[in-house]
């Protein structure tokens, strides 16, 4: 990693974050880091930046307005997932499991079965 290496970011206005607002800036762009407190309790680090203000991404919703215009598609309530990636997918009576590389599972809900039953394992 060097000064080159880009972050997503999102932005803040205001000592809020703008749940519509993501760039990227360059760890060379930074200017400092410091704390933020955008909820009670709840402390991230905040970007001071030549592009402005940033924290990382912290949520799930804020990841779909992101990912989901790339073609990830949520399998489930809690996931997003590049369905070129699964390498296969198990049904048993308990769960529907999408398998990828590594050892990797992520849950698949019922109702999203046929996005990914062309990778159903046979047997």
């Amino acid at each position: 990693m060097d000064l080159t290496t880009e972050i997503l970011g999102q932005r803040i206005f205001d000592g809020e974050i703008d749940g519509e607002q993501f760039d990227t800036f360059k760890l060379g762009e930074v200017f400092f880091v410091d704390i933020f407190q955008p909820k009670k309790n709840y402390h991230i680090p905040r970007f001071h930046t030549t592009k402005g203000l940033f924290t990382f991404i912290t949520t799930l919703e804020a990841c779909k307005q992101i990912f989901l215009p790339l073609g990830f598609v949520a399998l489930d309530v809690n996931n997003l997932v590049n369905v070129q990636h699964i390498r296969e997918v198990t049904k048993t009576f308990y769960a529907i499991t999408a398998h990828f590389e590594g050892g990797y599972t992520a849950n698949v809900a019922k109702g999203k079965l046929p996005l990914v039953e062309h990778l159903l394992k046979k047997g």
